[in-house]
């Protein structure tokens, strides 16, 4: 469950980031490619997408590796280690999927004459920065939100 709401967590930041920029720009991205758009209109958008990647991936700093290490954690010690070793190949290759749409963003960028700026709402903007936040910040608070959990399911 704590992995399932720390996936939830960034997967709402990455969606309300790309359906902002999407609504707001009137311009779609139709290929991977293209998501240099958002990298060379705004950077801080662009950060906080990369966090929320960075989170899916499991990169040691953010919430998602502790999800990620829960779970292998808990598969391990209970002589699961088949289980493990599966879970581990899927991890890296979807890693390296996150990483390829984050090479898109940091070193494809389209330098335009007239970059597209992105105006979102002060609430898409703060949901944003919570949720990007929230990846670093929970790490503090996470004996008590896995402990709360179980409460609540046992």
């Amino acid at each position: 469950m704590f992995y399932l709401c720390i996936y939830l967590i960034s997967v709402i930041g990455i969606f309300n980031i790309l359906l902002g920029y999407r609504k707001n720009t009137n311009s779609d991205i139709d290929n991977i490619s293209e998501l240099g758009l958002i990298s060379s209109s705004d950077t801080f958008i662009s950060n906080m997408l990369i966090i929320n990647l960075l989170s899916l991936s499991g990169i040691p700093p953010l919430l998602g590796f502790f999800g990620k290490l829960f779970i292998f954690e808990g598969l391990f010690y209970t002589y699961n280690n088949i289980i493990v070793l599966v879970l581990f190949i899927f991890s890296v290759i979807s890693s390296v999927y996150y990483l390829r749409i984050i090479r898109f963003l940091i070193f494809d960028n389209h330098k335009t004459i007239n970059p597209i700026r992105c105006k979102m709402t002060s609430l898409q903007m703060f949901l944003i920065v919570i949720i990007s936040i929230m990846n670093f910040f929970l790490i503090i608070f996470q004996e008590y939100l896995i402990s709360e959990l179980y409460i609540i399911l046992f």
